[in-house]
């Protein structure tokens, strides 16, 4: 799986310590962090936003109530809201990421739930290789999916010839699955090959007598008697649209033409017993309903065409969105009506912020009455950024709180207009208990500058006491904005200089989207800045200037040999983050297309060296590609807190917790004996059969910082007062007089 409740990396703050290699800190994804937004708590803060999502609807917990599952065609997102409220009218629905590792990490490009073995339970169905793929829901108190067919065929008669092939659905399309002949099985309507024409392919399993078969017959390759043109939205229906291939043994005869695109959504909206069509386009920003009736040859037929959906419906406003909308017909309000939501189904261009349309049906399932509410359903009780958002830490105000501040990547105004903008999360919490203010979504107002994708960096450049700031954009250059403020008061920023440069007077460019870190990561006491960029390296860019007036050169532009992981070889979109653990020891975290956060150390006086890859998956967390992370101790438990951007526009939030001490491999590693254990005043050391002049003992606690050391003077047992350490593990090292560790151990304090 993907992500999971508690999820686990290597000790970061003990790298530096040989024999804690496989000690680890246990994270918790962490929902308690209160956001606030004009005043407002978001109560699904740090889901993670949403960009082009589709909705079903399946009982997540048991508890009878159907909850919303929702997956991201941006990212392949999978999220999950509870139900907490089943009284009609009311609209309660709480962010639970734990649901998410219940379902397959396959899912790609489109995912329906529906009762495809006609058991009461929803399962799964979702694209493959343009075809269907089904996961069967085998859960009892608790979901369980196992995969039923990779590919779902159907018979075809296409010539006379019956045979077997898989059911069609490109990748782009959605399909509509829904019980259309009220027998008890799902059937399934797509788009043919030629795209202008729609495949009914019937499910024959309750026929047979047994709907685990999954058994599918081609029955209509021209359903409705429609067709859309190859090259726009225009539909033939009618006496426009000779459909003589229609049935018996349904075959195309026409000109293979192709339109790029669609969805599919089957609704009853006239109440003749007939569900109608709603169907809408790639190029398009609108859909279009298809009212059918039963034709003199028995087959249904498109009679009525409306360009205006849901408008004819209702009298509410159409759907407008700038391309590819798509619809879900779900009981969103728990009134036992189904409801509308519209919503974008492309990759690029979408409404981000605002891509969640409801319609309430003020009607009735088979004669709905749609009334647009809002455009931006439970997208409001998030955070949500547009495309993508990573965070940064910063003391914003001085008061001691650590802040965030998170940039995007875009916000679609148009589809020739798009814009970045930085958000300014004031904490306003305690020490220990963080609460996060989001006082303005257009901090400094970047968009005067007509800058893409900008990340910003932190670090304070002229000495001066406050916090300055160099913000990359897309275009791969640096700027730096000046802080005015003086220490211990808000920023006061302002732009100083368009377009850094290295002290040859030549501008700093790294090729594109360039996500700058200020870091000293040479140890001479000026900031250093680390850019990562698009092609998944990162920059050093060593500040050879004084601590008042930097001045830069370019060292490295691929770092320790770091690469981001990427998914085709090309790029990988590095977003790094540099910090020093408790002995001092350089590590980066590396945000990568691909969503996961790579750790890497060794990175102390190995500047020209290969950095040392820990993982690939820092954490095991992943929650959406072009990922993003930043760490701090927010909660003041003295362990480092994740907080986690990606291309939803949203954020997560991991609470570190406790150490885990796996205990065969440290004592594989061990050779000193440590007694008695556990510990109340006195704990010996045995197994040191010699010793260096000058050799000591250190203890060191779970967080690696050192609470006792003493020289061992006496052999084979060395005595060591414990008596005013806290209760908890802590770890034992023998260094001889070179500072090499010689032995290690382990105990526990009562």
């Amino acid at each position: 799986m993907r992500a999971h409740m508690k999820t686990k990396l290597l000790l970061f703050i003990l790298l530096s310590l040989p024999y804690l290699s496989q000690a680890q800190y246990e994270f918790h994804r962490y929902e308690d962090v209160p956001v606030s937004l004009n005043g407002n708590a978001l109560s699904n803060a740090w889901a993670g936003g949403l960009n082009s999502p589709q909705f079903s609807k399946i009982d997540l917990n048991g508890d009878g109530l159907e909850d919303i599952f929702v997956f991201d065609r941006i990212g392949n997102r999978i999220l999950t809201f509870v139900n907490e409220n089943g009284t009609a009218g009311a609209m309660e629905y709480n962010h639970e990421f734990d649901y998410v590792a219940m379902f397959p990490d396959s899912l790609k490009n489109w995912v329906l739930l529906r009762d495809m073995n006609c058991d009461g339970k929803k399962d799964i169905c979702s694209s493959r290789s343009s075809s269907i793929m089904v996961h069967t829901n085998n859960g009892g108190g608790e979901l369980s999916f196992d995969l039923a067919v990779d590919k779902l065929f159907a018979s075809y008669n296409l010539s006379g010839t019956p045979f077997d092939a898989p059911t069609y659905c490109v990748s782009v399309d959605i399909p509509s699955i829904v019980d259309y002949d009220n027998d008890g099985d799902m059937d399934i309507f797509s788009w043919t090959e030629t795209g202008g024409t729609i495949y009914y392919y019937k499910n024959i399993s309750s026929e047979t007598g047994n709907c685990e078969d999954l058994t599918f017959k081609t029955v209509n390759r021209c359903y409705a008697k429609i067709e859309e043109a190859s090259e726009s939205f225009t539909m033939f229906l009618g006496d426009d649209f000779d459909c003589g291939f229609n049935v018996v043994d349904p075959e195309f005869n026409g000109e293979d033409t192709r339109h790029t695109g669609g969805m599919l959504l089957s609704i009853d909206l006239d109440q003749n017993g007939i569900l109608d069509l709603v169907v809408s386009d790639v190029t398009e920003t609108y859909m279009i309903a298809l009212l059918l009736e039963e034709g003199t040859d028995g087959l249904d037929e498109a009679v009525e065409l409306h360009l205006d959906f849901p408008a004819t419906f209702g009298g509410s406003d159409q759907v407008d969105m700038r391309v590819f909308p798509g619809g879900f017909y779900e009981d969103v309000n728990n009134d036992g009506v189904k409801d509308l939501l519209a919503c974008p189904n492309g990759t690029v261009d979408t409404e981000d912020n605002e891509s969640v349309w409801f319609y309430l049906n003020n009607g009735s399932d088979d004669l709905p009455n749609f009334q647009l509410q809002q455009q931006d359903w439970l997208q409001e009780t998030m955070i949500d950024f547009g495309r993508h958002a990573y965070p940064v830490p910063v003391d914003y105000n001085g008061d001691g709180l650590m802040d965030l501040v998170v940039s995007n990547k875009e916000y679609n105004q148009s589809v020739d207009q798009h814009y970045s903008q930085l958000a300014l999360f004031v904490n306003t919490g305690t020490a220990t208990e963080p609460a996060f203010d989001i006082v303005d979504l257009n901090w400094l107002n970047l968009p005067q500058y007509s800058v893409e994708s900008v990340f910003p960096a932190f670090g304070d450049l002229d000495n001066d006491g406050d916090m300055d700031m160099v913000l990359g954009e897309e275009g791969g250059i640096l700027h730096y904005f000046e802080n005015s403020a003086g220490a211990g008061n808000p920023m006061d920023l302002s732009l100083a200089i368009a377009a850094m440069s290295y002290e040859d007077n030549s501008d700093i460019d790294v090729g594109q989207f360039a996500a700058p870190v200020l870091f000293d990561i040479n140890n001479d006491g000026t900031l250093d800045l680390l850019v990562g960029e698009r092609n998944g390296n990162v920059n050093y860019i060593r500040n050879n200037g004084t601590a008042e007036s930097f001045s830069f050169v370019l060292e490295q532009d691929t770092i320790g040999d770091a690469l981001a992981t990427n998914f085709l070889g090309i790029f990988g979109n590095a977003v790094p983050f540099f910090w020093r653990d408790e002995a001092d020891e350089i590590h980066m975290l590396l945000g990568t297309e691909t969503g996961n956060i790579m750790h890497f150390d060794n990175i102390s006086g190995n500047l020209e060296g290969t950095f040392n890859l820990v993982t690939e998956n820092f954490a095991d967390i992943w929650e959406g590609t072009y990922s993003g992370a930043c760490m701090y101790d927010f909660t003041g438990d003295d362990t480092l807190d994740i907080v986690y951007g990606q291309v939803g526009g949203g954020l997560a939030f991991y609470r570190g917790g406790d150490l885990i001490i796996n205990t065969p491999e440290i004592n594989e590693l061990a050779n000193l004996n440590i007694f008695p254990n556990p510990a109340s005043d006195l704990v010996y050391v045995s197994g040191i059969q010699a010793l260096d002049a000058g050799s000591w003992l250190r203890v060191r606690d779970m967080l690696g910082r050192e609470v006792v050391a003493q020289k061992c003077t006496s052999t084979p047992n060395c005595p060591i007062d414990v008596s005013a350490l806290k209760s908890g593990w802590y770890l034992v090292e023998l260094r001889n007089a070179k500072g090499a560790v010689i032995g290690t151990g382990k105990f526990a304090k009562h």
